[in-house]
């Protein structure tokens, strides 16, 4: 719950023009190439990995065979958080949110 205090400052703040209002945020390219497979796989296939399950309480069966589905921002999938180019992506988009969220320090909890 908000006091009275922090509603004022908040929309104080916010009907002033933050400065940041011109900043241009991030553009994660698109990769229509990537997919991912949606099915039921053999275990000796080499995409088994790649595949998309649905929850396990889906009474709904496994497609067979598998289909795959279009994941143009699969490129920013990455578990060893070590590709370049998407810390990079990420580091813009928190730059970005920082920027157009500065007005609001006063009322976040850090």
């Amino acid at each position: 719950p908000y006091t009275a205090t922090t509603l004022k400052k908040m929309t104080s703040s916010s009907s002033s023009t933050p400065s940041s209002t011109a900043m241009t945020p991030p553009n994660a390219k698109r990769d229509e190439s990537l997919h991912i497979l949606a099915g039921k796989l053999p275990p000796d296939h080499p995409d088994v990995s790649k595949l998309l399950r649905q929850k396990s309480s889906s009474s709904s069966p496994l497609l067979d065979p598998p289909i795959p589905v279009p994941d143009p921002y699969g490129w920013l999938r990455d578990e060893s958080r070590t590709n370049v180019e998407v810390l990079e992506h990420l580091n813009a988009e928190n730059e970005y949110t920082d920027g157009m969220t500065t007005h609001l320090s006063s009322v976040r909890n850090d």
